[in-house]
């Protein structure tokens, strides 16, 4: 089997889009917060102008902290990070580590959609690794790791 590396990472428009759509909430959020008061009704439950106050913060925060997040896809989307496959095992990085699973310990596999994006998800003896295919620099790259993982030896999930 010949070595597989693409580059493994999410796409910079979506963390610029998190940080935005995101950032506008929050800000949004924290002004209706600051200006509050009145009270609140929701799906029945009342609150009072205070907590209708605490209500709008939390939310505030709560955008705040995906707006951050947003942040940290962008500067992954600009980073170093590889997805490879030799003879022997599959490297993936998730988060700030790299996980390295042997082909030997591939227990199965199977292949899941969910919208416009696929998922590999690999089952091995420490639990679950899925690959998104959106992280990949295009659909043949994820078709070829695909027919590389099935070709190494552990047979489909169902």
């Amino acid at each position: 089997m010949k070595t597989l590396s693409y580059p493994y990472k999410p796409k910079p428009w979506f963390g610029l889009l998190m940080f935005l759509v995101f950032g506008g909430g929050a800000l949004f959020m924290a002004f209706d917060a600051s200006s509050n008061n009145a009270g609140l009704i929701l799906n029945g439950v009342e609150f009072s102008p205070q907590g209708a106050t605490i209500f709008y913060w939390c939310l505030a925060a709560a955008c705040a902290a995906f707006s951050a997040l947003g942040v940290r896809v962008v500067l992954m989307a600009f980073g170093s990070r590889r997805l490879t496959l030799t003879a022997t095992e599959l490297s993936v990085p998730i988060a700030r580590r790299v996980v390295v699973i042997p082909l030997a310990d591939i227990k199965g596999f199977d292949l899941q959609a969910a919208k416009k994006e696929r998922l590999l998800n690999i089952y091995h003896g420490n639990g679950k690794l899925t690959v998104l295919q959106s992280f990949l620099p295009d659909a043949a790259a994820f078709q070829e790791l695909c027919s590389a993982i099935a070709g190494s030896n552990p047979s489909p999930k169902n």
